[in-house]
């Protein structure tokens, strides 16, 4: 009579039970597993285990509760070994799986001197769970927005967009830099959503104020990153669980152009811009988080120095260009036969290389007596403030520079 559970039941087989298939008569399993690690990325699986003696390797595995319906090839055949390893591809991400491992062992003998029939396998079970893959979507364009994913939470970070310097004979104001604002909002598969992209505010050239940012919005009112005025005032009051203020455009009625603001990121505030002498430019404010206020100008040959932010510097030299997210260094005028525009807000790259939050405001222009007055820096990207242009009083008036774009970026998956 066959002994249920052992090799001697005609009745049994491997997929019957991922328990192990014991020695003919006895209730000693014919080989044992142990060591048995599992590391899992979003689509792949790769099992390692130790077989107590040399055998072949093979996995059954699918998606619980319906486990078990795919299986590797069969490995290891010739040479058989104890240490196994095999990667299972094709995987779904967030998903958990059921496994089993078998390992066989061929004919003849085993390593303790008993009878084997070929065939004969050792199975044990595995779990495990794939990890979503976390992606980041950056938008600078377009008026909706559709990703075929997984439905559930996801992260909409908006800046709006900086508002543009001013022009004589108003008073020279640096645009100010454009709001950031971060919610987490449910979205669902294939759904679409309309957004708008805050357009940087342009750069007065004809005389008076620049022109204000636009706002930055998702699913039209739920987030929204409000921009930066061309009266210099930095966006505020948007919609969303976490916002920080772009910095306003500094304003002062002088002959130097005005610093813009910066605008706000994902680690705080942006700083204002400094205000203009005489003849030189203040320093644009620099962005997201940390970011110090623009260097009011002296007489000198320098303009005012930009704003720092966490990562970059503003423009150290006169009209000099801020660095990863610091503003430009404000322009000067010679009072003689030149003068220099302001320095250019540097682009943050908090969220990457290429789509930085928090720009650094734009640096005021120069101003002189005789010649042109120079432009104000741009803001940089995203929502910095363009700096306000410089002043002549028989020459031309220098125009104000641009406000930089807002940007939105959607984070959807786990780490």
């Amino acid at each position: 009579m066959p002994v249920p559970g052992t090799w001697d039941d005609p009745k049994k087989k491997f997929t019957d039970d991922p328990g192990a298939i014991y020695k003919p008569g006895t209730s000693q399993p014919a080989i044992t597993i142990t060591n048995v690690v599992v590391t899992v990325t979003s689509t792949t699986a790769t099992v390692t285990w130790t077989t107590s003696q040399n055998s072949t390797s093979r996995i059954q595995y699918g998606i619980y509760p319906n486990a078990y319906d795919q299986t590797t090839p069969e490995q290891d055949m010739s040479p058989m070994v104890t240490s196994h390893s095999i990667t299972i591809t094709g995987l779904t991400p967030r998903r958990t799986y059921l496994g089993k491992l078998f390992s066989r062992l061929a004919g003849g003998k085993d390593g303790m001197g008993n009878s084997v029939i070929d065939g004969y396998l050792f199975s044990q079970g595995i779990q495990f769970t794939t990890p979503s893959t976390q992606s980041m979507v950056y938008l600078t364009s377009g008026t909706t927005w559709s990703q075929v994913t997984d439905s559930g939470n996801i992260t909409v970070e908006c800046i709006g967009g900086g508002a543009g310097g001013s022009m004589y004979p108003s008073t020279l104001i640096g645009g100010g830099g454009g709001e950031y604002r971060k919610m987490v909002v449910a979205y669902a598969s294939g759904s679409v959503v309309p957004i708008q992209i805050g357009q940087g505010g342009l750069g007065a050239t004809v005389g008076g104020p620049g022109g204000d940012g636009t706002a930055t919005k998702w699913n039209t009112s739920v987030v929204v990153a409000n921009p930066g005025l061309g009266n210099g005032s930095g966006g505020s009051g948007g919609t969303g669980t976490l916002g920080y203020s772009g910095g306003a455009g500094a304003s002062a009625l002088v002959g130097g152009g005005n610093g813009g603001g910066g605008s706000g990121g994902p680690l705080g505030v942006g700083g204002a811009g400094g205000s203009a002498s005489t003849s030189t430019g203040g320093g644009g404010g620099g962005g997201n988080g940390g970011g110090t206020a623009g260097g009011n100008s002296a007489l000198s040959a320098v303009g005012g120095s930009g704003g720092n932010n966490n990562a970059g510097s503003g423009g150290g030299t006169s009209g000099g260009n801020g660095t990863v997210g610091g503003g430009g260094c404000g322009g000067f005028g010679s009072n003689g036969s030149s003068s220099f525009p302001g320095g250019n807000g540097g682009n943050g790259i908090d969220f990457n290389a290429s789509f930085g939050s928090g720009g650094g405001g734009g640096g005021g222009g120069g101003s002189v007596t005789s010649v042109n007055g120079s432009v104000g820096g741009n803001g940089g990207n995203y929502g910095g403030g363009g700096g306000g242009g410089g002043f002549s009083s028989t020459g031309t008036k220098g125009p104000g520079g641009n406000g930089a774009n807002g940007l939105i970026v959607i984070t959807y998956g786990n780490p």
